[in-house]
């Protein structure tokens, strides 16, 4: 692998990716290349005929190019097979990509229904207290009322409170207490 051309780049090479370029060469335009084609070529001639033991590149003369073009065709071959491996997994790659991208829209669209749903249900529990604190309060003020519409102490058939218009006590239940109990205010 050469070394990139700019001493603080810390670009990386990924088999699937590529290049994983630095923050040093995004910002500055640097387009320098790990490895071009021809010096991968020549890296995989020369490890594969290494890895046999052959000598067609420790030697000089033009007597070993005949073992270096057939170090070079061998090299060729794993490049290809490489190339195309590579364009699979990149495809795959994009696959995943989509899938995550998929899922994580999927994952943020459930979250903001499930904060939806707790808003509401937040806000209808708010509503069904204040509803209960107004039915306790309407439920007082109702005891109260029937309290003030008692049966009169001196005569037990006629209200404490109501009174006709000549002033005359009214017959108990007074139209107030039957109004109050044909609205389901039946007394505590």
């Amino acid at each position: 692998m050469t070394q990139p051309r700019d001493p603080k780049c810390t670009c990386q090479w990924s088999p699937v990716r590529g290049r994983i370029w630095c923050q040093n060469c995004r910002t500055s335009g640097t387009t320098a290349k790990l490895a071009d084609s021809d010096t991968l070529r020549q890296q995989y001639a020369e490890a594969l005929a290494g890895h046999a033991g052959s000598k067609a590149f420790l030697a000089e003369g033009s007597e070993w190019e005949h073992a270096r073009s057939v170090w070079y065709a061998h090299a060729d071959a794993v490049l290809a097979v490489r190339d195309t491996e590579l364009r699979h997994l990149r495809i795959a790659q994009a696959g995943h990509d989509l899938a995550l991208q998929a899922a994580c829209r999927k994952t943020d669209e459930q979250r903001e229904r499930a904060d939806k749903a707790v808003a509401e249900r937040d806000a209808a529990q708010g509503d069904r207290d204040g509803w209960r604190e107004r039915a306790i309060g309407y439920r007082l003020a109702t005891e109260r009322v029937r309290a003030l519409h008692s049966r009169w102490e001196y005569d037990a058939n006629c209200c404490s409170v109501c009174v006709d218009c000549y002033g005359t006590p009214l017959p108990y239940p007074c139209p107030t207490t039957r109004a109050l109990d044909q609205h389901g205010q039946t007394p505590v």
